[in-house]
């Protein structure tokens, strides 16, 4: 189904830009949806947004695999972009490409190709890395496929400049990073003064091999083995039951069932009350499609210390201050880095204190909006502009 977006009655301007939000929001719940759900939430002086949903995963485990479902949506979609465009005139496409898989890289072929060449201009917004890393293993006639679907954007969107890079074959005419951001629905949090009898560890996202969790889960094995005290928590929905299995043999395996805890997907309050209970935030992806990570900037409102790694543009979001970064699949560094932190209170009150800091200066959804909706004011002007050359 076709949202528009509503105008704000104080816009009077007659040349107001209609763009053509063609994505995901929650559910399920993933850094991309949420970041275009609040970019519709808005309005923007001089741009109108008309929303054509992606609605092909209702679980985590549907993304990114094939189903006969997706097949009718995929027609169904394609079906509410051609009518989007004609019944209100849209002149922007707007679109989130897929990462470097191959079933989402055929869904956006068969979306692109018939619908691009009717846009004035096309922005991609790639909230997934990785992207042209799939170039290479492609056949000769997927690569002009890639090529027909992707090249030459008005504007390519980065959330990180590390995710920019390797990019060329996309021969965009223009390129932004725009970081993400998110409201600060930050929960007081409970005195460093006052610490837990057991200190608290928080992972958040996808349960999956990519993200890290079976690193993080070695990584605690070896804090019991010290007898050093801790609770993890890991929130968030399993990526396949084969995954689950694993996880679930692997705590069992190391006696680490009074030690880690699975509440599943939280939101609201009983989100908020976990982020402002922990004591340590733990991200140790290695996930092929990672561009930024927004629970590293949720963490960060909630003045939480973090550890993490060395992948692809999560140094660009922590920066140094406020993070202890190993390299990737290396459980024995994220051990070292988790245990410095549990035996130093005062350093984990001052990466806190600088990571909140942070999050006020760089990630908040104001700042987020305001340089997007920017970025997209300035290609679609710059194409009237030469319309009337």
């Amino acid at each position: 189904m076709v949202q528009p977006m509503s105008r704000p009655a104080s816009i009077t301007h007659t040349k107001e830009i209609v763009v053509l939000v063609v994505g995901e929001v929650p559910p399920p719940v993933t850094g991309q949806a949420l970041m275009i759900q609040q970019f519709l939430r808005r309005e923007y002086e001089g741009l109108r947004l008309v929303h054509v949903p992606l609605e092909f995963s209702r679980t985590t485990a549907e993304i990114g695999a094939f189903g006969l479902r997706k097949l009718a949506l995929l027609l169904n979609t394609l079906l509410n972009i051609l009518m989007a465009r004609f019944r209100t005139g849209a002149t922007v496409l707007y679109y989130p490409p897929a990462g470097p898989n191959l079933n989402p890289f055929l869904r956006d072929v068969a979306l692109l190709l018939p619908t691009r060449w009717l846009f004035r201009q096309t922005i991609f917004h790639f909230h997934a890395a990785g992207l042209c890393n799939l170039y290479p293993s492609l056949s000769p006639t997927l690569q002009r496929l890639f090529r027909s679907a992707y090249s030459a954007p008005d504007l390519a969107i980065f959330t990180t400049q590390a995710t920019a890079e390797g990019t060329e074959i996309l021969e965009a005419k223009q390129q932004s990073i725009v970081p993400c951001g998110i409201p600060d629905h930050a929960l007081p949090r409970r005195s460093w003064n006052t610490p837990a009898a057991v200190p608290v560890l928080l992972y958040a996202g996808i349960l999956c091999e990519g993200k890290g969790v079976m690193v993080l889960l070695e990584a605690c094995r070896l804090l019991h083995e010290h007898g050093e005290p801790f609770h993890l928590v890991c929130m968030g929905a399993f990526q396949s039951p084969d995954f689950q299995t694993a996880v679930e043999s692997f705590i069992q395996t190391h006696n680490l069932q009074f030690h880690v805890t699975f509440p599943g997907v939280l939101t609201g309050s009983a989100k908020a009350k976990s982020f402002a209970h922990a004591d340590i935030f733990c991200f140790p992806s290695h996930y092929s499609c990672e561009s930024f990570g927004v629970v590293l900037i949720e963490a960060m409102s909630y003045e939480l210390p973090i550890v993490s790694t060395q992948w692809q543009g999560i140094p660009e979001v922590t920066g140094k201050r406020g993070a202890l970064l190993v390299p990737v699949k290396d459980h024995e560094a994220l051990f070292q880095a988790i245990l410095l932190l549990l035996r130093a209170p005062d350093l984990r009150q001052r990466m806190g204190t600088e990571n909140r800091a942070r999050y006020l200066d760089h990630f908040t959804d104001d700042v987020y909006c305001r340089h997007l909706s920017t970025a997209l004011r300035t290609t679609a002007a710059s194409a009237v502009q030469a319309v009337h050359l």
